[in-house]
């Protein structure tokens, strides 16, 4: 017999309000970037589970057109947090085994999801920990009536009910919450749609010029992409297009920059 297919529940907030913690360099649209990482991990979970059973947690008036599109399904969210928004998804699941995913995951592959849901099938209910080890990336369950526990320090809260997989996936474990884990994933290389966003844009004439001291904090050689220290302390995030005007010392545009 055919083992039942997964049904997975996917939260998306709407684009201009999600990832209020990710700065990303200017050169970088976060609304765009939001709805790419979703549509990408939208197109990842197509390839692996039939589309009635994906269901879209969103109000986001685009990616809900995508899934429309994809004969995706949606679930409208009550906007009431990440917990509450996936229950609503949880509530519309036929019968069967359910997978929360979360959609901020840029880099993910489908052999990584894969791997992680075939594993997930020996257990009643597990969890894929982030790449930190302390988030929850995905969580499973044979019965979808399940009380998701999502935010700080969700991986513990999950594992007093449910299996951590033991698996090393990094393109599904590398969440992005911090302009470093921004740095990772580019490197693990993002999906179709956000491809287009990390390319460097050539830019016109500066709009406005000042001039800083500041040191390396971070630097992803592949990707191009790191942040500087100021002697003030603030932090900055850079991409490609900036590091060759920083390497030559001289003054660079804040089209380049963002304050962290």
């Amino acid at each position: 017999m055919m083992p039942i297919p997964w049904s997975l529940v996917i939260p998306v907030k709407e684009a201009d309000a999600a990832k209020s913690r990710l700065i990303t360099p200017l050169s970088l649209d976060k609304p765009a970037f939001v709805r790419a990482m979703a549509m990408d991990v939208l197109s990842v979970a197509l390839e692996l589970v039939p589309a009635p059973r994906i269901f879209l947690v969103s109000n986001d008036s685009y990616l809900t057109k995508f899934a429309d599109e994809h004969r995706i399904r949606t679930v409208a969210d009550p906007q009431a947090g990440l917990n509450e928004a996936i229950i609503a998804g949880l509530a519309n699941v036929p019968a069967g085994p359910v997978a929360v995913l979360l959609a901020d995951v840029p880099a993910l592959r489908p052999e990584d999801l894969t791997k992680a849901l075939a594993a997930a099938r020996h257990h009643s209910a597990s969890l894929l920990a982030d790449a930190e080890g302390t988030g929850t990336v995905l969580l499973t369950s044979q019965d979808p009536m399940i009380s998701p526990s999502f935010g700080p320090g969700s991986a513990a809260k999950h594992a007093t009910w449910a299996t951590p997989l033991q698996l090393e996936l990094p393109h599904l474990q590398r969440d992005v919450d911090r302009a470093e884990d921004l740095v990772q994933a580019r490197a693990l290389e993002w999906g179709q749609e956000l491809l287009p966003l990390g390319r460097p844009h050539c830019r016109p004439a500066c709009p406005r010029v000042w001039r800083m001291q500041a040191s390396v904090h971070t630097y992803e050689p592949q990707s191009g992409m790191g942040s500087v220290i100021l002697d003030t302390g603030k932090v900055l995030a850079w991409t490609r297009d900036a590091l060759p005007q920083v390497a030559c010392g001289i003054s660079v545009s804040d089209s380049a920059f963002r304050s962290l």
